[in-house]
């Protein structure tokens, strides 16, 4: 990243107080929270967009001593961009040339990945104009989705990928085709289990999934399925071990000395977060929305709904068996993986 280790765990530190003070703020005020992000410098700034009055102090007494600045408005910003986040992902579901649709939550804006490979940016101003004929016939998908956006009054983008194609004991481990992500413990029966994703290949019933000691090692040790979200919204499942006893640990930043599980995270536009995956090893990215709707073949439905999380960076790699790995700051959980290369 350029900067010194002190620098670097500052900026950390600042970022945890930045969250903390926005998770506070989001359960202040409640459906009135539209959104927050984060502004990363030498230290991390933290925005958050409320519907509502701005002689409200609620919100500002939430914020405490962090870093924060409030942004009021009168719209429901996030669930109109949402729904049409969602209606341009359904209409390029199948469009080759766009890998997924997102919300820039701190421009208030819609983002259309495309691949770059397909679509040069010669082509495009990513936020110029409509190109003339989008409105006639033969024109291509993302031009009559960029026209759709206009029509409505809706702020649009473009942001270019590269080779934006679908990748399908503890977490961090590697199993048959992907990897772990986390121990799962269930309090009501005291069982106790790991995440993957669900597009791994498990299936009810199913016993000859396998999984290793270690983030790279060769799986022989027998997983059994249990359950699964695998649709417009999610792509996890849960497997039980049948030789080991999960643990509240990860291979997360160390690929032999297991991170303790200290709880779960809510991402946050700006963040930085890392993740393991036994192909690419540990990377780190920054979140560019927590609101990204993936097309192609992401979700077994018609289209994704605009609930995932992107990220990016500058050495941000992810490969085909990343999927399932864990997604992390610290000891918090943040997610699993779903990956575009």
């Amino acid at each position: 990243m350029g900067v010194t280790q002190q620098q670097a765990q500052r900026v950390l530190e600042s970022q945890a107080e930045a969250v903390a003070a926005i998770d506070r703020i989001a359960t202040t005020v409640g459906d009135r929270f539209d959104g927050a992000w984060l502004e990363t410098t030498t230290a991390v700034r933290g925005h958050v967009r409320i519907r509502g009055n701005p002689s409200d102090t609620q919100a500002k007494v939430a914020a405490g001593d962090a870093s924060i600045t409030i942004h009021w408005t009168n719209r429901a910003l996030m669930p109109e961009l949402r729904e049409h986040a969602e209606a341009t992902s359904a209409a390029l579901a199948r469009d080759p040339d766009v890998a997924g649709i997102a919300i820039d939550e701190a421009r208030a804006e819609i983002v259309i990945w495309v691949d770059e490979s397909r679509v040069p940016r010669t082509r495009w101003d990513a936020a110029g104009p409509v190109p003339e004929g989008a409105s006639e016939p033969g024109a291509t998908g993302l031009a009559r989705a960029r026209l759709a956006l206009a029509e409505a009054g809706v702020p649009a983008r473009i942001a270019w990928v590269q080779g934006a194609s679908q990748q399908g004991q503890r977490g961090g481990v590697s199993r048959t085709g992907c990897t772990v992500g986390f121990s799962i413990y269930w309090t009501s029966s005291g069982n106790r289990g790991v995440s993957s994703a669900a597009h791994c290949g498990a299936s009810a019933g199913d016993r000859n999934q396998l999984y290793s000691l270690t983030w790279n090692g060769t799986p022989t040790y027998q997983l059994r399925w249990v359950s699964q979200q695998y649709d417009q919204s999610g792509d996890i499942e849960v497997l039980t071990m049948a030789s080991h006893t999960p643990q509240p640990n990860f291979f997360g930043q160390s690929a032999v000395t297991p991170t303790a599980t200290t709880g779960t995270g809510t991402a946050y536009q700006g963040q930085y977060l890392c993740h393991r995956g036994k192909t690419s090893g540990y990377n780190c990215a920054t979140v560019v929305s927590t609101a990204y709707a993936p097309t192609g073949n992401a979700c077994p439905v018609s289209s994704c709904a605009a609930v995932f999380v992107i990220l990016q960076g500058i050495n941000a790699l992810c490969q085909g068996g990343d999927s399932g790995g864990p997604w992390f700051i610290g000891g918090s959980a943040y997610g699993i993986h779903l990956g575009h290369s």
